[in-house]
């Protein structure tokens, strides 16, 4: 129908007020719980108007704006000087020729503001038909509040392995997977990002040394993924073992491997999305990758 706004064009206005509302609740220092209060509403209704899906009525927008004392409705994006359709009167004249030059616009720097959580597809087309030749850039302010996994909460989780299963390791890990598959996406990234530095601080000649049979020695054969898989071990006997290693290497497991650590981060992520496992945890984890922990080796 013509007149009739593009589906592009409503899911990027819903997008701007969800931006705006964000914008607000940071200036007042609110968190969603405090706007819920002040109109009544259930906070996961709030989560939802944020989420820039929202097809807000003109009564929730003015509702929403007495409660805050804020405007939403004034969205903009920082743009050119000039519109897009230069009238005939944006000209100068050379008056030595008498021509006419039409004026270029100023070179100025576009920046939109989306939150990650609301760039879903069709969002991301709208910005590609509009702007082919931008480039993204991802900003990340350390400054706020992460709620993220923390280390503490890492080795609880270690802890849910369950070994009573033997030598079933898709059953050892079952409850460690479940248990981290109930929590936001970027937890299972963090847990990952843990284990990776947990099995770096590992990788070094004192600990190779003590790893049983398949401990490196000068001249002989070394398994770089036999001594990986050691150090998976090490990590899941727990906290209070782990912290001891790292001053004693002679605790290293010996003859002993769980490589099945590895997959858990992967595996709740497929559980949880049903989507592949792309991510490259903060730490390397192969063997020989801390430089540090083998500058002695002869």
């Amino acid at each position: 129908m013509a007149g009739t706004p593009s589906r592009t064009a409503l899911t990027r206005k819903r997008m701007l007020i969800a931006v705006r509302l964000e914008d607000i609740l940071k200036e007042l220092s609110w968190k969603k719980k405090d706007l819920a209060e002040k109109l009544g509403k259930n906070p996961s209704e709030i989560t939802k108007w944020l989420s820039g899906t929202h097809n807000f009525t003109t009564d929730t927008l003015s509702e929403i704006e007495q409660a805050t004392g804020k405007s939403l409705i004034q969205i903009w994006e920082k743009a050119s000087e000039y519109p897009e359709n230069l009238i005939v009167g944006n000209q100068e004249v050379k008056e030595e020729r008498q021509e006419y030059v039409s004026l270029k616009k100023p070179s100025v720097t576009t920046v939109i503001k989306y939150p990650l959580r609301n760039l879903h597809p069709d969002a991301v087309r709208d910005l590609q038909e509009k702007y082919p030749d931008a480039e993204v850039r991802i900003e990340l302010d350390s400054s706020r509040s992460h709620e993220g996994l923390t280390e503490g909460r890492f080795w609880q989780l270690i802890d849910l392995l369950d070994w009573s299963k033997g030598v079933d390791n898709d059953a050892v890990i079952e409850p460690v997977k479940n248990a981290l598959a109930a929590l936001p996406v970027r937890h299972i990234y963090e847990f990952d990002d843990i284990l990776s530095q947990k099995l770096f601080l590992l990788d070094g000649l004192a600990f190779a040394r003590q790893i049983g049979e398949s401990s490196w020695q000068p001249g002989k054969y070394f398994s770089v993924d036999v001594f990986l898989y050691a150090r998976c071990c090490a990590v899941a006997n727990g906290f209070e073992f782990y912290q001891k290693l790292l001053k004693d290497p002679a605790l290293m497991p010996k003859d002993m491997d769980f490589g099945a650590l590895l997959r858990i981060a992967e595996e709740a992520y497929v559980c949880k999305t049903g989507r592949p496992y792309v991510y490259v945890p903060a730490y390397p984890v192969e063997t020989y990758s801390n430089e540090e922990g083998w500058k002695d080796i002869a």
